[in-house]
């Protein structure tokens, strides 16, 4: 079968998730930052020492990489594992089996979690400095 290019299709290093999967990584997204955010104004109220500044990184790292994802239409998870989904747009879901395909997957992988890490880790530093 071969491949169309768009949001509905796989498409390698591009696009591997449909507008279902899409949605499940904004909703991760939004509910880290929401968190994050409640556990910042807990750290605030209750003046709690500025290390557990440090839980917060975690629901970053989840904010940034659910919407990365969602916004890319990337899922790292199927990437990692060679699938894709499109079951909510195109009823297309299969496994990756060129391995060209499967590296430039990895690649955006690496893509994505390093700008995630790198943001979470950007804003941990101005909360600490702020704090």
């Amino acid at each position: 079968m071969g491949l169309v290019y768009g949001k509905t299709h796989y498409i390698p290093g591009s696009c591997n998730i449909g507008a279902r999967e899409r949605k499940k990584r904004y909703a991760f997204g939004v509910l880290g930052f929401i968190f994050a955010a409640v556990g910042w104004f807990l750290i605030q109220y209750f003046m709690l020492f500025f290390i557990y500044i440090l839980v917060l990184f975690p629901l970053l790292l989840l904010g940034f990489e659910g919407l990365y994802q969602g916004y890319s239409s990337f899922c790292v998870l199927f990437a990692s594992e060679s699938k894709y989904d499109f079951s909510g747009s195109s009823n297309f879901k299969g496994r990756v089996k060129s391995e060209t395909a499967h590296e430039k997957d990895i690649e955006k992988s690496t893509v994505i979690n390093a700008a995630s890490l790198e943001l979470s880790f950007l804003v941990l530093i101005i909360l600490f400095m702020v704090y």
